[in-house]
């Protein structure tokens, strides 16, 4: 109840959650995250199993060429759900170790542009901020929606928990985009210079 409490907040009233968020640490913030990104792992293992299920009943019906193929359907039908629940787990471990790995990575470019709250600040940012995508990121077309709500809500959070300008939180996002786009532009440069010399 606590958790789903905690998620309308910040959802709803995200500016009000992050100033109390403040005095979260790590773990409280992992153990909500984690909770969290049991949605769309138990979905993915729900689906699995009922295209498994549905296979096994059409595999009655359908007309196998031998006894062979006949007798093989039904292990296949059991073996769907079971690939599915191990996708499941790993696609969840994926998630709690990425989220990590995602934190550190944008803590580089907090830190640049001055945040100075310490890591754990921008992990919760980045937790919290995740809520809507990973409830609703896995419904096509409204996971658009919840990409840019997520997106919104990391700029708040990294903001408040770091008591830094809603400028600066942008530009902490914004910067790992702008690096990309310099290396690839740099590196497209150097690609037709060096075709022009070769060339001439």
């Amino acid at each position: 109840m606590e958790v789903l409490e905690k998620a309308i907040n910040i959802l709803t009233k995200p500016d009000e959650f992050f100033k109390k968020a403040k005095k979260d640490d790590l773990g409280t913030a992992l153990k909500y995250y984690a909770l969290i990104a049991l949605v769309p792992a138990v979905i993915v293992a729900i689906m699995m199993i009922v295209l498994g299920s549905a296979f096994s009943m059409a595999s009655l019906f359908m007309p196998w060429e031998n006894s062979e193929q006949a007798a093989l359907a039904p292990a296949l039908g059991a073996f769907i759900p079971a690939l599915g629940v191990g996708i499941a787990i790993a696609m969840y471990v994926m998630i709690i170790v990425g989220s990590f790995i995602n934190a550190a990575f944008m803590h580089i470019f907090v830190y640049i542009v001055g945040g100075r709250k310490g890591y754990t600040s921008t992990f919760n940012a980045m937790a919290y901020a995740s809520t809507p995508s990973l409830l609703l990121g896995w419904i096509p077309v409204v996971n658009i929606i919840t990409g840019i709500w997520a997106l919104v809500l990391e700029v708040k959070g990294i903001r408040t928990l770091h008591e830094i300008t809603t400028g600066k939180a942008i530009l902490a996002i914004l910067l790992p985009v702008i690096i990309l786009l310099g290396i690839i532009g740099a590196s497209v440069g150097l690609l037709f210079g060096f075709m022009s010399a070769a060339g001439s």
